[in-house]
């Protein structure tokens, strides 16, 4: 890869010196990649607030030895939205953390992701309840765990691909619903409810909340896939915490 255009979004960044910033993003076509913002400090930058987070651009980049430079970024998003509300911020610090915790270099699915992340940061600016909040996350964990090659299965059970039960029961270790029968086969089963297990399958499918379904439902399908992602991700993640103290 010789000098290159992308789309990015920035998902961290941190003081290098005094004038420059070091900018990891979330590229379409790239995956993962870091960069060298020279001069993002000054007051006077070309580069300056599209270095933030939460911004998309257009960035024209200079392959270095360690690290890229960014000669040019030209604004596509700022989602200014969610700088302006503080529970609008938390969410999107979440999924910020969430795609840096799969994002790869050179990552095969990346157009998939930074479409989906993308999405998520407009319609976390739009979003005027938290329940709008909530459905949108849940839909991006869903679509961004299926991307990663952790999907969920909801339809069958992931032990005996029985589909009969009013499935109850999730398997955070194998990542679906499991049968009252195979239970006891399963070292680690979260306890859900039948309502949970049918959010699931709506919000792979339905794009607004639905309102059959009660708001402490639609909690409790978000606090059992943001354990499930935990476990694959293999670490525990910060941003959670910050989402149960609104």
């Amino acid at each position: 890869m010789a000098n290159y255009t992308t789309n990015a979004i920035n998902l961290k960044a941190h003081n290098l010196n005094e004038a420059d910033k070091i900018i990891t993003l979330y590229s379409r076509d790239y995956g993962l990649i870091k960069c060298v913002a020279k001069g993002a400090k000054k007051t006077k930058s070309r580069l300056g607030g599209k270095m933030d987070l939460f911004v998309a651009n257009k960035i024209f980049a200079a392959k270095g030895k360690s690290l890229d430079v960014i000669c040019q970024a030209d604004l596509l998003d700022g989602f200014l939205p969610i700088k302006k509300d503080y529970t609008k911020l938390s969410y999107a610090f979440y999924c910020t953390e969430l795609v840096s915790s799969f994002a790869l270099e050179n990552d095969p699915n990346s157009k998939e992701i930074y479409d989906i992340f993308y999405a998520v940061l407009e319609d976390i600016s739009a979003a005027k309840t938290e329940l709008e909040l909530l459905w949108t996350v849940i839909r991006f964990k869903l679509a961004l765990i299926e991307e990663a090659g952790y999907a969920v299965q909801t339809d069958f059970c992931v032990k005996c691909n029985n589909g009969a039960d009013e499935f109850s029961n999730f398997s955070i270790e194998i990542g679906g619903v499991i049968c009252n029968s195979c239970r006891r086969k399963i070292y680690k089963i979260s306890q859900t409810c039948p309502e949970s297990i049918e959010i699931l399958k709506y919000a792979k499918k339905l794009q607004m909340p639905h309102e059959k379904f009660a708001y402490d439902m639609i909690i409790s399908t978000f606090n059992l896939l943001r354990e499930y992602i935990s476990f694959r991700a293999n670490k525990k993640l910060k941003t959670p915490d910050m989402i149960g103290s609104i």
